[in-house]
């Protein structure tokens, strides 16, 4: 038996991160969701836990989770958290027997939900809710997704009980391949027009009711708590529900995305373009074999037959050595967070780096002509990748949300810098903690740099490599 260093890793820009870097990351990235104060430029001892049900409802996604470190740590601090906000409760209503998961007294209904009295099983069970209910992840390599699992498995492992559910929520595909926005379903443009013609009206009104059906059962298994294995069954059905009712959709996105790939050209999309013909093209063969009516489930048959199409575009100039595309279509696989929060609370993780020269080579040319087009909008430039990632983790994020991310030390400098940092600040973000560069803990060569944000205006307390600062700028400087 003989054994070598593979070479995934070092070609894709990808880096197992250890918790050295795990912890500091997530606790500046969670503490303004955790708390009131941080946002308001409150000192740490005014700060005040939110309640337990606050906390149970924050939505928190690694888009590329890798083997769940950052995940697994998130886990970790929410759960913490909420073991707190269950102490603070019990304080609250001192008469109650019980407290329910949300902080509440007990009602005495045999059906209710209450948590644990001794401290482990209370530990573990609010590790099992907090990986049940607000963790999410992406990944384009399906081994990582489910290695993923496994670590928030091993977490929130539980005698005598089934393991957490996790399918819904931790998945695989590329994040920076598809759809961000429903209207963008819709229409069936990245950048919907005012105007529709009749038939674009009519799938809308079928997608509507396609995604309100997906929304409807994953909103029952995101409810439905995992006692035993009888649970499990039970939401995995309730996925499989939702998976189908989103089928369609995911076929329509990957035309839209596939129309894009395949005609990408570096340049931002407009009107009578390469990308807008093919699309108009691949509208008017799915429209020649549906039937015209406005039943959903004419629909399916049309779709169905273009998905070999769709694949054929979606892998166009891709690389021999490299696998298959996989676009992931981001409302169209987490309905419940994009219709329910607007978005996720909190973006979280170390996407891969890459030079911008060194992207057309692993990547292929109409894949990186893709991301100048589509995901930076026609921003020429020898970006590194993970400036594409900044973007689009900005774009996931909700009017609330937070960012807490990795990246090569060039994030500060030069084209990526104009990409990703300067077009997020242009946008409203604010950077409240980075370090500018620091090695990489461990026997890899290579330099990192720490940045942690808000989509929107931010009032507290800002800090550069550890200094407290008035504010942070895109070079990672006051």
């Amino acid at each position: 038996v003989y054994g070598t260093e593979g070479e995934d890793r070092r070609t894709t820009g990808t880096q197992y991160t250890p918790r050295s870097l795990t912890g500091p990351v997530t606790q500046y990235t969670m503490e303004p969701l955790a708390y009131v104060g941080p946002v308001e430029g409150e000192p740490r001892d005014k700060w005040q836990l939110r309640s337990a049900a606050d906390l149970l409802k924050l939505k928190i996604c690694d888009m590329t989770c890798g083997s769940g470190a950052f995940l697994v740590e998130t886990c970790r601090y929410l759960a913490d958290r909420l073991l707190e906000a269950w102490e603070l409760a019990e304080k609250q209503y001192p008469d109650a027997v019980r407290i329910t998961p949300e902080g509440k007294p007990s009602s005495g209904n045999p059906t209710e939900l209450l948590i644990p009295k001794d401290p482990n099983e209370r530990l573990i069970y609010a590790r099992r809710l907090i990986a049940q209910q607000c963790l999410y992840g992406v990944d384009k390599n399906m081994l990582a997704v489910e290695m993923a699992k496994l670590s928030l498995w091993l977490l929130t492992l539980e005698q005598n009980r089934a393991f957490t559910f996790l399918d819904h929520a931790i998945k695989c595909g590329d994040s920076l391949l598809g759809v961000t926005r429903r209207e963008q379903v819709e229409a069936f443009d990245f950048e919907p027009h005012p105007a529709e013609d009749k038939q674009i009206s009519l799938w809308k009104k079928a997608s509507k009711v396609l995604f309100d059906r997906a929304l409807q059962y994953r909103r029952q298994l995101e409810a439905s708590p995992v006692m035993t294995v009888e649970d499990i069954q039970q939401k995995e059905e309730l996925l499989k529900q939702a998976e189908q009712a989103t089928s369609l959709v995911r076929l329509l996105c990957d035309l839209l995305t596939a129309a894009a790939i395949s005609t990408a050209t570096g340049k931002r999309p407009k009107k009578g373009d390469a990308f807008d013909k093919k699309r108009a093209v691949l509208w008017q063969v799915l429209m020649e074999s549906y039937r015209y009516d406005e039943n959903v489930e004419s629909w399916r048959d049309a779709l169905v037959s273009m998905g070999t199409i769709a694949q054929a575009l979606l892998n166009e100039g891709k690389p021999f050595a490299s696998s298959a595309r996989h676009p992931f279509h981001w409302p169209v696989e987490f309905p419940e967070v994009f219709v329910d929060s607007g978005g996720f609370d909190a973006v979280i993780g170390n996407p891969p780096f890459m030079g911008g020269s060194k992207i057309t080579g692993v990547l292929g040319d109409t894949y990186r002509d893709y991301l100048v087009g589509f995901v930076a909008a026609g921003q020429r430039g020898n970006a590194d990748l993970c400036a594409y990632f900044f973007l689009r983790a900005f774009s996931l994020v909700n009017g609330g949300g937070y960012f807490g991310l990795l990246a090569t030390k060039t994030i500060r400098e030069g084209e990526t810098r104009e990409l990703g940092l300067e077009r997020m600040l242009d946008g409203g973000a604010a950077i409240f903690r980075a370090v500018r560069s620091m090695k990489w803990p461990g026997e890899a060569s290579l330099s990192v740099a720490v940045v942690t944000g808000s989509r929107n205006h931010w009032k507290g307390a800002c800090f550069l490599d550890d200094t407290s600062v008035p504010q942070i700028n895109a070079f990672l400087t006051v």
